[in-house]
């Protein structure tokens, strides 16, 4: 049979759970911060990662702005080689036509 404790030993009881709870609270906020210093590293992690991206996007961008702009000037460049070509023929055809009328 177990006998009622003693005042003495009630306060010891006592002390060892007031103990065990601050223990377990102290290990409980530990850990809380743990999670909130990962969560936060996270976080800074992928706002890292996003803004890497963005400016890689953005070098694209700039890169397929400046391709587009030379494949515009080749563009106008050949039409006008096209054009001269175009009035040389037309030229010719007409000579060659003059040559025949006057022969004839």
């Amino acid at each position: 049979m177990t006998h009622p404790l003693t005042s003495n030993e009630r306060k010891v009881l006592d002390r060892a759970r007031r103990l065990e709870r601050e223990q377990e609270l102290a290990a409980k906020a530990t850990e809380a911060k743990r999670v909130a210093q990962q969560a936060k590293d996270e976080a800074d992690k992928a706002a890292k990662d996003k803004k890497q991206q963005d400016k890689l996007a953005l070098e694209q961008a700039k890169r397929d702005k400046e391709a587009a702009k030379r494949a515009e000037e080749a563009e106008k460049k050949q039409a006008e080689v096209d054009r001269r070509h175009q009035k040389a023929v037309e030229e010719a055809q007409a000579k060659l036509k003059a040559a025949q009328a006057w022969r004839n």
